[in-house]
């Protein structure tokens, strides 16, 4: 508890390979860790502490309560951030993200457009493929 404790406390650190090494330090505890810490990682400056905050927190239960950051990475510049984004946001889809998932699947990485795939296919149970378009209508028929 006391290492975790110091861990949370040096995800602050201005040393930049300190942040880089708690983020995966914290994976192993990742359930244990306050939502803060992880916020706190995933709007690092630095491209690696955000992606190994986002490979840590994937398959984290509770994981809706990061989701507004996760959604904003999203539009990240950096690709690989926008990967781990969508990885750790579609192994957990929430409906919440569904018009997240449909932005993403213009984006110019085929990563980040399969990753979006998949979370809308484990949302929904259909098979649309990266066509906006059809799970746009899709989606509209649902509230119709």
């Amino acid at each position: 508890d006391w290492a975790r404790q110091a861990l949370s406390t040096a995800i602050g650190d201005s040393d930049v390979i300190v942040r880089r090494n708690v983020a995966r330090a914290l994976a192993p505890v990742s359930r244990q860790v306050d939502p803060a810490i992880w916020r706190a990682a995933l709007a690092d400056q630095d491209a690696m502490v955000r992606v190994a905050a986002l490979q840590a927190i994937q398959g984290l239960e509770g994981i809706e309560e990061l989701s507004d950051i996760l959604h904003q990475l999203l539009e990240h510049e950096h690709i690989p951030t926008r990967r781990a984004a969508i990885r750790a946001l579609s192994l957990q889809p929430q409906t919440d993200s569904f018009e997240c998932f449909l932005t993403v699947l213009l984006d110019e990485d085929p990563q980040v457009r399969q990753h979006a795939t998949v979370a809308l296919q484990e949302l929904t149970g259909e098979l649309l493929h990266q066509r906006p378009e059809a799970w746009r209508w899709w989606f509209e028929q649902q509230l119709t």
